[in-house]
């Protein structure tokens, strides 16, 4: 259970591998910080060294990296001498912080890079101005600490053990691996079974990263390629639908050498996907899909069209269509025309330093020693929307509490015993590892690592540890006050709750084809109806002085409402047509009906901030000839795209 588990966040083992070099980095930092400099070094070592472990993805080659890296380091080291300055400012400090934690965040417009490079600057920063509070600050064995760990980190990081394309490649050939086992065994009823379970087992599983994992991560590029692995994970399973539907013909027709031929040919064209990943060419057959075609199994024909098509869009979308989005360079003139109100960074950037800042005038003005870290805690709960502050926020209280029960359950039961010390350094590793786990997992086992270091440090842990989660609570509630009450309204979250439940529910009638019963399609019709009431009524509550957002809103809603009436007009023509030409196009209609259901997902996932693939059209990918369908589906495609653009 428990390595299924952890194969559904770390399918490739690059997060054991990234946090063995972490661990390594920290303990290499804190011991010759340490030895040399002394306890000032060690704690701006270790903070280098976590801070470049835990910093986003950087863009570029390793030497552009390690450059980035080593600007960190000098800015880091320049601050430093200028932070008993600040720290004297008094409550005024707010007002550099605000202007400095702005231009951190709009320079994500410009270089994405310097602004991640940036934001681990202000964490030093913030870790400086806490070390000032408690009294004298070495500023010169500071440096040396920077100084050491900054290198050590900055090349272990940059040092290649594996690489984030690994998932995509590793999680591909899994399901090809299963779809090819399904394939091998289309005459073994029993086996078939068995091997499709353990296909759909894994379908569910890698479905649940870009479900929970990409929402909480700190690094929303951990996956390279992100939009390239769901366009793989959702076509191979549609391959793998094709084969269910494929297997009563292989129970049915008495035609052996036929069968096996087909067999033999699917096998081939599984295996020459594989090559997607190994930079040679796909060389796909279909000598015999054309045999089956000239054949008296028509209803065979068709249903094999479908799953040759899916190899087809696998072999040429995957590489071709489906792309990274690369951001060209610009113009100076251009990124001032972007810094503006109504540029989500921009706005982003506000409310982070506004959260900041507020954190840094409550420091000031209460004298707490420990309130800097409330400002750290901003920076961890802060995200773009409301709902993923109050989502991530609430998930590092609960995680923050239970690793607080369990680092006193071990110290009260294990501080006195030889194996406290290697027990601190598993909890280390899995800080580092746990990072690309949802974050109430990270969270409980950071804060369990925190205590438990600090247990071994200072006497009065407890009242240290009590002031940290007291830290992280007010943090939570001044990054959730900011950004819903001053940058998002409550009906905003309200809408965007209602959409999406909108959105779930036309995914569901959409797959009506597969609702053998009447009132199944009824009552999700029911559903539908009631949702997008409820969805108008939050738009029409809305402020309406926000009018660009509340015509936005009132659009999405006209294009999901003419999308369930075309639904419903595509489920009446259905039951019109007469049941030997249903036969013959069945599997091309559920293969359409399911690019619609797909389509559906990916807005919900756009919608929710996960990473997605998306066509802007859908007219060269339909298989069922009927004009009719096709005209309804190009429709309803059309009226997602729109919703797509809108959202």
């Amino acid at each position: 259970m428990l390595k299924n588990f952890i194969k559904t966040y770390d399918p490739a083992n690059f997060g054991l591998t990234y946090a063995l070099k972490a661990s390594i980095s920290f303990i290499l930092c804190a011991s010759l910080s340490y030895y040399f400099f002394g306890f000032h070094a060690t704690v701006f070592a270790t903070n280098a060294s976590i801070s470049i472990f835990f910093i986003n993805s950087l863009d570029g080659n390793d030497k552009a990296k390690l450059k980035y890296l080593y600007l960190y380091i000098f800015l880091s080291c320049l601050a430093l001498p200028f932070v008993a300055y600040f720290y004297e400012l008094g409550w005024w400090l707010v007002v550099p912080t605000f202007l400095w934690m702005s231009f951190v965040g709009i320079c994500a417009i410009f270089n994405p890079n310097l602004n991640k490079v940036l934001s681990i600057v202000n964490m030093t920063g913030l870790v400086a101005l806490i070390v000032q509070s408690n009294g004298e600050f070495d500023i010169q064995s500071s440096i040396y600490g920077l100084i050491v760990g900054g290198v050590i980190a900055s090349t272990l990081r940059v040092l290649h053990i594996g690489t984030y394309g690994k998932f995509t490649k590793k999680t591909y050939n899994l399901l090809l691996n299963d779809t090819t086992k399904m394939a091998q065994n289309l005459f073994d009823q029993k086996t078939f079974d068995e091997t499709a379970l353990q296909c759909a087992n894994h379908i569910d599983s890698i479905k649940k990263i870009f479900a929970n994992q990409s929402a909480n991560l700190k690094d929303a590029r951990l996956i390279i390629h992100h939009s390239k692995a769901i366009f793989y994970l959702y076509k191979t399973e549609d391959i793998f639908y094709s084969l269910i539907s494929l297997k009563r013909y292989f129970i049915n027709i008495k035609d052996n050498s036929l069968l096996l031929e087909v067999q033999k040919e699917i096998l081939h064209n599984l295996n020459e996907l594989k090559n997607i990943f190994k930079d040679e060419k796909v060389s796909l057959k279909s000598e015999a899909l054309n045999k089956i075609q000239n054949s008296k199994f028509s209803i065979f024909a068709a249903s094999l069209e479908v799953l040759y098509s899916k190899f087809e869009l696998i072999k040429n979308g995957g590489e071709d269509k489906i792309k990274l989005e690369k951001k060209s360079s610009k113009s100076l003139k251009s990124i001032i025309s972007e810094i503006n109100l109504q540029n989500d960074t921009v706005i982003n950037s506000l409310k982070l330093a506004l959260g900041v800042s507020i954190a840094i005038f409550i420091t000031q003005v209460t004298k707490i020693d420990h309130g800097v870290w409330i400002a750290i805690g901003v920076l961890s709960v802060s995200r773009a929307t409301s709902y993923m502050t109050r989502v991530v926020g609430f998930d590092n209280i609960k995680g923050a509490m239970i690793g607080i029960c369990i680092a006193f359950a071990l110290i009260y039961t294990l501080k006195s015993t030889v194996i406290f010390v290697p027990l601190i350094m598993l909890f280390i590793f899995l800080t580092f590892y746990l990072k690309i786990f949802p974050t109430i997992y990270f969270s409980s086992v950071f804060m369990a690592t925190f205590t438990l270091v600090f247990s071994e440090i200072k006497a009065d842990f407890l009242e240290l540890v009590v002031a940290r989660f007291a830290d992280i609570l007010i943090g939570f509630f001044v990054a959730f006050g900011v950004t819903f009450l001053l940058f998002r309204k409550a009906s905003a979250i309200k809408l965007n709750s209602n959409l999406s439940s909108v959105i779930a529910r036309l995914n569901k009638l959409s797959n009506f084809f597969s609702q053998s019963q009447k009132a199944k399609f009824i009552i999700s019709e029911k559903s539908v109806l009631t949702s997008l009431n409820i969805y108008k009524k939050a738009i029409l509550e809305n402020d309406k002085r926000e009018f660009k957002y509340f015509k936005t809103s009132l659009e999405i809603y006209k294009n999901l409402e003419e999308i369930n009436g075309l639904i419903i007009n595509l489920k009446d023509y259905i039951k019109s047509i007469k049941h030997d030409k249903l036969d013959l196009i069945k599997l091309a209609l559920e293969s359409d009906i399911k690019i619609i259901s797909t389509r559906f997902e990916m807005i919900e996932k756009k919608l929710n901030k996960l990473p997605y693939y998306f066509y802007d059209s859908v007219e060269d990918k339909l298989m069922c000839h009927d004009k009719t369908i096709t005209y309804l589906l190009n429709l309803i495609a059309s009226k997602q795209t729109k919703v797509m653009d809108l959202i």
